[in-house]
């Protein structure tokens, strides 16, 4: 399975504009033809119940020694890369975040999307508050 070590945590952490709870899944991802590329360590984060909110999602690139910031947004269905004051990562300093030009003119960009897929199919907890919001806005008929 390309997501390993997959952990869900369910915080205290209130949404400071509707105060449904902050959810947390995080684990590795790796693409299961490419041998030679590394793991990719990752934080998905989303307001359990509120799909209008997204998901945000911290990938760490190791090519590039750092972490990308991007964002799911339902509406669209599409992943936006975002740049490092895009995004609030509490504990992950600036220095530690790529800005969005670094990281679409990288040539791993595409080992980015291609890890997003994997995280978005096999996170079991992503993958179950996706359903639930698709069902809710009418996404899964």
């Amino acid at each position: 399975m390309p997501v390993d070590e997959q952990l869900e945590d369910v915080t205290d952490i209130a949404c400071e504009c509707c105060g449904f709870m902050t959810v947390y899944s995080s684990g590795f991802v790796y693409l299961e033809d490419e041998d030679d590329m590394p793991e990719m360590e990752y934080v998905a984060r989303w307001t359990d119940g509120k799909g209008d909110h997204g998901v945000a999602l911290l990938v760490y690139m190791e090519g590039l020694g750092k972490y990308a910031s991007v964002m799911f947004d339902f509406e669209d269905h599409a992943f936006t890369v975002l740049n490092s004051a895009d995004n609030d990562w509490g504990d992950v300093d600036a220095s530690e975040l790529l800005e969005r030009d670094e990281v679409l003119g990288s040539d791993g960009v595409d080992f980015l999307l291609r890890g997003l897929d994997e995280i978005w199919r096999c996170d079991k907890s992503l993958r179950k508050f996706a359903e639930m919001v698709m069902i809710d806005t009418g996404g899964g008929e």
